[in-house]
C-alpha cells in the first residue's frame, strides 16, 4: 500500500464496502449507490481511488 493512503481510512472504507460476490438486487443496490457516491464526490482520497 502507497504512502499516500491512510490505512485507517482504506480499512474502514473496506470494511464498509466488504467486497464479495453479489447475490441478490438488494446487494447490487447497495454496492451501486456506495459507486454513484464516490462518483458524484468529485476529487477523491487516495484511500476511495484504492478502493
Amino acid at each position: 500500500m502507497s504512502t499516500a493512503t491512510s490505512r485507517p481510512e482504506y480499512a474502514d472504507l473496506l470494511a464498509r464496502a466488504l467486497p464479495s460476490v453479489i447475490h441478490s438486487e438488494k446487494e447490487n443496490e447497495r454496492y451501486l449507490a456506495m459507486l454513484e457516491e464516490l462518483d458524484q464526490k468529485g476529487k477523491l482520497s487516495a484511500a476511495e481511488q484504492r478502493l
